[in-house]
């Protein structure tokens, strides 16, 4: 099992994991002893999966169309039969293109660990490890860009065509392509950044993001996570703030100085009404069902007369 580097507090996390979920099965009578090899394994990797925060790119299966990845880690590929389209277009035109060059360069000989300079999809993407044979060990990817960074230059772009073509060109570590439809925001914005500004991701969930920034002026951040209108809202202390589409599928934030704690919620508008007329719906049967019951109770009394 794969524990990332920067993080050996994984195991001991997973390994918690698993005594807490004994300890739940037992109580509710599902297990009268220890979980089965397959049942800790499944607590071990949810626990790897939610709390790791790189991705895997495993070109020794078909990449995109094999979900076996997914199950143990975040993967670069995956299947699906929706898949969103602007990542099947960052599929077609950058990520299949850098995978080609990149078994090329493995293919002739390039050290593993070399061949991702210049992937500029896959690093921005947070492509920590290469699994290119599954009998070898993973390599490590030395230029990913991690979950969140600081950017010191903007590439403006009139058209979506324009945008996702700019990826190939532009260092993504140093430089956000954005659309120009976002350009007033950076009014009175001079970008700037330096090694004292730290952004550090605190907790992961599908539907949860958290960061805690700390940083000394005002600095546009981007964030390894696809760019989705539809439901997410971003906070900064609490304060919902716009969401930029940077890099054709990822997000941006205009971060004020100081420290922060920044958060990424998905709180879609059609489920949020659909709970409440759910728990409407629900509240109301409840009440029939006792006004009912208590009818029903009064006429089986007997009478004082009888």
């Amino acid at each position: 099992m794969i524990y990332n580097l920067d993080k050996p507090e994984l195991k001991e996390i997973a390994e918690q994991e698993v005594v807490e979920a004994t300890e739940d099965a037992r109580a509710s009578g599902e297990i009268k002893n220890n979980l089965s090899e397959a049942q800790e394994n499944n607590v071990k990797f949810r626990t790897l999966n939610l709390n790791s925060d790189f991705r895997v790119l495993n070109i020794s299966v078909s990449t995109f169309n094999d979900a076996s990845t997914s199950y143990f880690f975040k993967s670069i590929g995956g299947y699906h039969g929706a898949k969103l389209k602007i990542y099947q277009e960052l599929i077609e035109f950058e990520i299949q293109p850098e995978l080609q060059e990149l078994i090329n360069r493995l293919r002739n000989g390039v050290k593993p660990h070399l061949a991702f300079e210049d992937m500029n999809a896959l690093n921005m993407l947070n492509t920590q490890y290469l699994i290119y044979n599954s009998e070898a060990e993973p390599v490590e990817n030395p230029n990913t860009l991690g979950n969140a960074w600081f950017v010191e230059a903007v590439k403006w772009v009139e058209t979506p065509d324009e945008e996702i073509l700019s990826i190939k060109e532009v260092n993504p570590a140093t430089t956000a392509i954005i659309r120009e439809e976002y350009e007033h925001l950076f009014n009175g914005f001079d970008l700037m950044t330096t090694e004292e500004n730290i952004i550090v991701q605190t907790e992961y969930r599908p539907n949860k993001l958290s960061y805690e920034v700390d940083i000394l002026n005002q600095q546009l951040a981007v964030f390894s996570e696809i760019w989705y209108p539809e439901g997410w809202i971003a906070t900064i202390d609490g304060k919902e703030t716009e969401i930029i589409r940077v890099n054709y599928v990822l997000r941006g934030l205009i971060i004020p100085p100081g420290k922060h704690t920044v958060v990424f919620s998905f709180v879609p508008a059609g489920y949020q009404a659909a709970n409440i007329v759910s728990f409407a719906s629900s509240l109301l049967l409840i009440l029939f069902a006792l006004w009912v019951l208590l009818k029903l109770y009064k006429g089986t009394l007997p009478s004082r007369e009888e």
